[in-house]
């Protein structure tokens, strides 16, 4: 459902803008399609667009400006062949100088188990949230198409507080997740 390639290119850009320029040809190739494509056509590359792997990448247009935030994320881990172990929690951030709002992209790979996140403030904690959206679902393969345009979208996720520098949070499992806060 969720791939690691955009959280780690992401964690190793020097600007998010670098992460979302891929996102930026897909949609003017989209545009070019559906200014020489039908009616129908365009309906139909509007709908194919919604997958899974939509939101994830909207997110990262919408929500992920500035500097891209050093994190250090400690979760437990599950084994699969041939690789190290891999973390259930992952997660890339942004803090946007401009605005002051900082986002947080995490990722709960646990297919069956909420998993219950904490993050530490050094600087500047989050005062206010502004945007709170979990993308989830029991089934992993579902797609959105003209029979049910809007079977996988985000969510509202509940808006978590802040309280000594720390924020408490529960990921759903297979869950993926965008909180921006204001700081």
């Amino acid at each position: 459902m969720f791939s690691g390639d955009r959280r780690q290119f992401l964690r190793q850009a020097g600007t998010a803008s670098l992460a979302c320029s891929a996102n930026l040809m897909l949609g003017r190739f989209l545009s070019a399609q559906a200014k020489s494509s039908s009616t129908e056509q365009i309906s139909r590359i509007f709908v194919d667009s919604r997958r899974t792997i939509y939101y994830p990448y909207n997110w990262a247009l919408q929500y992920a400006h500035g500097s891209v935030l050093n994190l250090l994320v400690q979760s437990p881990t599950y084994e699969v062949a041939k690789m190290d172990p891999v973390p259930y929690v992952d997660a890339a951030g942004t803090l946007n100088p401009e605005n002051g709002q900082t986002s947080l992209f995490i990722l709960n790979r646990d297919l069956s188990k909420a998993r219950e996140v904490e993050v530490v403030w050094e600087d500047n904690p989050g005062t206010r949230v502004v945007t709170s959206l979990v993308l989830t679902g029991n089934d992993l393969k579902a797609v959105n198409g003209f029979d049910a345009p809007q079977r996988v979208q985000p969510q509202p996720f509940d808006k978590p507080s802040t309280t000594g520098g720390r924020t408490r949070l529960e990921l759903p499992p297979r869950s993926y997740s965008v909180i921006q806060w204001q700081t």
